[in-house]
């Protein structure tokens, strides 16, 4: 049998031969382009969503926002504050993203509301219109049974009964849904119609006084989905992890060229892969170089060398990444396209 001092030298050996064997990644950042079409509209607005009382239903048609339109001018008595805060927090989330894009100006809610109240073409190219379709928090109460004693009989003969200990537990659950849609400030038409629902539970509590209050409880969900939207109406950025081959022969130029990698001084390694495998022909070298130069925006001559590669190779890892590669130019030319960059 193994003893303790053994295990622990073999856990250590094992994570160690591990951490040092995995490839190299590098993570670069990279902007994307918005997932909407926008049709080159160059201003947008987003009109406050509307509580769950206020639901109209929206339909995914062409022309389907005229009847969402009409419940911006009533007054709802019955609305929840939770939801209310909710529905505000991601209306604010999206404005403020907007408001530092370089891409589209952002045109007050109050100017598109006061337009369409008043039977005018709102003085924005496209607006946000959106409406909470069910908010409903449920409380639940149960109540744990624990015995803390048996029944029994005393000396005398009397009969005890078993004893109980009784604990109040309430747990909490919050629901939002909601519909949106963008539309054409011009033509009324709906360029995109979307949906989406959020919940979330609370931990137990032995007092229903200290459960959290329901807009503590789907806040994050909300702010995060705020920024879901963003993506759809305007380039921004991710963070790309980009795997480089393993050199299995120990070669001293390529481990410099990957400790180049490892630090993050992409441009370095890239010309120290690229001079590799000009002056050996190491595939590895040559497909990490075309990698990197993808990191640096040099699309097309990443393809270019990729494509090389892959003639000479015919390895399906090459293939992979120039697969990769293409689908970044696709992207690139979207972004292009809606930027005029």
């Amino acid at each position: 049998m193994f003893n303790k001092k053994f295990i622990g030298i073999l856990f250590i050996a094992v994570f160690t031969f591990l951490l040092l064997s995995c490839a190299t990644t590098v993570n670069v950042k990279m902007l994307r382009p918005a997932k909407l079409d926008l049709q080159g509209a160059k201003s947008i607005a987003v009109l406050p969503f509307k509580p769950s009382s206020s639901y109209s239903t929206m339909v995914d048609s062409e022309y389907a926002v005229v009847s969402a339109i009409g419940t911006f001018f009533q007054i709802f008595d019955n609305k929840n504050p939770y939801e209310e805060n909710l529905l505000n927090l991601l209306k604010t989330t999206i404005e403020g993203g907007l408001a530092s894009s370089k891409y589209i100006d952002l045109v007050s809610s109050e100017s598109v509301q006061n337009a369409l109240k008043n039977s005018r073409t709102p003085p924005v190219d496209v607006y946000l219109l959106g409406s909470s379709t069910d908010f409903h928090v449920n409380d639940e109460h149960n109540v744990e049974k624990t015995k803390i004693s048996d029944e029994y009989y005393t000396e005398d003969g009397r009969f005890v009964k078993a004893k109980y200990d009784y604990k109040d537990e309430y747990k909490r659950t919050v629901h939002l849904s909601c519909n949106y849609q963008l539309v054409d400030a011009v033509t009324n038409k709906v360029i995109s119609y979307r949906n989406f629902s959020l919940e979330t539970s609370s931990s137990t509590c032995h007092s229903k006084s200290d459960l959290p209050d329901p807009y503590s409880m789907l806040k994050k969900q909300v702010y995060h989905k705020g920024q879901d939207i963003l993506c759809l109406l305007q380039p921004y950025v991710v963070t790309k992890s980009i795997e480089l081959m393993e050199d299995k022969t120990k070669n001293e130029a390529f481990k410099n060229a990957n400790n180049l990698a490892k630090k993050g001084e992409i441009e370095e390694s890239y010309q120290a892969f690229y001079d590799l495998y000009f002056s050996t022909g190491m595939m590895e070298a040559g497909y990490n170089a075309a990698m990197l130069d993808m990191a640096r925006g040099n699309l097309s001559m990443a393809e270019k060398m990729m494509k090389e590669l892959y003639s000479i190779y015919q390895d399906e890892r090459i293939l992979t990444g120039l697969k990769d590669i293409q689908n970044e130019i696709k992207l690139a030319e979207r972004l292009r396209a809606q930027t005029g960059n």
